[in-house]
């Protein structure tokens, strides 16, 4: 089983650390609970009919995505450790009647568990808040990941009828292509993060499947939670040691014509994320990117209208480019701390003046992000990113008004800098060219490009007043 992935991780020389579910404090808080945890997955009712059951486990949200806009749903999930799987999942319902604490909690679910694996609840009970001391993990490392990606078939659609139906290679997926996509290829995610995290994050893993859920086609927006549970199990079944994945990936065939009209899913900062009826480099990377911690990429009024970070959507990128990947913007790298929040790379701006700022794409050759802090920007309750982007790397694939022009971003780093993971987006306010001007009315706040060349910018900034 480890053959094939140690082949390509002797050819892409990266480092395996594996890593198991069951070390994170969560878990450890969920193992330390005196009350007996009762997971009843696959018990039924003596009738036949949904089952009651107890479940502890971690509170999560799921964001069902179609990359157009907004988000096409939000629900909740809950993640409860299970030795002999890694973890079981549950899609969430909870009433009117009942409060839903924050995400990241450990709670304890009561409730009825439908066949299509929806948990309703009928009691809840916080065991420990989200920010307990102790509690919180960290989603910004730079690492090695281990992740195993998983094709699923429905019970009544599968991949080959996916292909026979004529789609395209993105969408009619393959064990080859999949690991070509997000492992092998040139152009992979893993090469992808590679490069975007200045070579700070190393992903390898393998792909398993086609295996057989009993999920129907027209039903899985409600069960993918269920699907990744019998996913895991096959794969477990099948010789595979979940424990030693980071992350799992689950790939679901096209559900084109049902009520679900879905791309991409994941729970921010979890080790799980899944794609339906989508094998491009596009989903996995955006999914795994919300597993890491990023949240949306967008513009006022477009949640992923910012076509120069893959967190935005998959339509962004330059027409004919190598792919759809670009690097993250500059609040996003700083984020993850890929980019160091310190002076050689990013400056602090409180004073009118004229400032270099170095091309975001490359490490190391001086200042790379400007940034105006809150205190200049009264009611916004975010900062400004200044940055630089050209047409080099992954970057290829920037669309024309990114090339050579400086970009002026908005993101609340209370939120995202250090704080609940995933929580803040960044949203794009501003793109401006040689003799281009971004102005912020309300706050006396003026951007201009003055040259550039192809490492740098030279920009002026100024402090008006309100």
């Amino acid at each position: 089983m480890w053959g094939n992935g140690r082949e390509r991780e002797a050819r892409r020389g990266l480092v395996l650390r594996s890593v198991g579910i069951g070390t994170s404090s969560w878990a450890r808080a969920l193992l330390a609970v005196p009350l007996v945890v009762c997971v009843l997955a696959s018990a039924a009712a003596s009738d036949g009919g949904p089952a009651p059951v107890t479940v502890v486990g971690r509170l999560q949200l799921l964001v069902v995505e179609s990359f157009s806009g907004h988000p096409l749903a939000e629900s909740y999930e809950i993640l409860a450790l299970d030795p002999a799987a890694g973890s079981l999942g549950y899609r969430l319902e909870v009433g009117p009647d009942l409060q839903v604490p924050e995400v990241g909690s450990l709670v304890r679910v009561s409730g009825i568990l439908s066949s299509d694996g929806t948990l309703r609840a009928k009691r809840l009970e916080v065991l420990r808040p989200a920010d307990s001391a102790g509690d919180s993990e960290s989603h910004h490392p730079a690492a090695n990941y281990n992740m195993l990606v998983m094709l699923l078939n429905y019970s009544d659609y599968t991949f080959d009828d996916a292909c026979n139906d004529g789609l395209p290679s993105t969408r009619c997926c393959t064990l080859t292509g999949v690991d070509d996509t997000v492992f092998l290829g040139a152009n992979s995610v893993a090469a992808y993060y590679h490069e975007n995290s200045f070579h700070q994050v190393n992903l390898q893993g393998d792909v398993a499947g086609p295996f057989t859920t009993s999920v129907k086609r027209s039903r899985v927006c409600n069960s993918l939670s269920k699907a990744a549970n019998e996913g895991d199990s096959a794969a477990a079944s099948a010789g595979y040691t979940l424990s030693s994945y980071t992350h799992k990936f689950y790939v679901l065939p096209d559900a084109t014509g049902t009520t679900c009209n879905v791309s991409g899913t994941a729970i921010p900062c979890s080790n799980r994320a899944w794609a339906v009826g989508a094998c491009g480099d596009h989903v996995f990377a955006h999914e795994w990117g919300h597993d890491l911690g990023m949240n949306h990429a967008g513009v006022p009024g477009d949640e992923y209208g910012d076509f120069s970070d893959s967190m935005g959507a998959s339509g962004g990128a330059r027409p004919g480019g190598a792919g759809t990947l670009r690097h993250n913007n500059a609040p996003h790298k700083m984020q993850m701390l890929w980019l160091p929040d310190n002076q050689s790379s990013v400056q602090i701006v409180q004073t009118s003046g004229i400032y270099t700022v170095h091309r975001l794409e490359d490490d190391g050759l001086g200042v790379q992000v400007l940034r105006i802090p809150q205190v200049f920007t009264q009611g916004t309750d975010k900062d400004y990113f200044i940055s630089y982007r050209r047409r080099i790397g992954f970057d290829l694939n920037l669309r024309d008004e990114f090339e050579m022009t400086t970009s002026i971003h908005k993101f609340d780093s209370d939120l995202g800098l250090g704080g609940p993971c995933g929580a803040a987006k960044t949203t794009l306010v501003g793109l401006i060219g040689d003799g281009q001007t971004f102005q912020d009315v309300a706050n006396g706040i003026t951007v201009s490009q003055l040259s550039h060349d192809d490492f740098s910018a030279t920009v002026q900034v100024t402090f008006s007043g309100p």
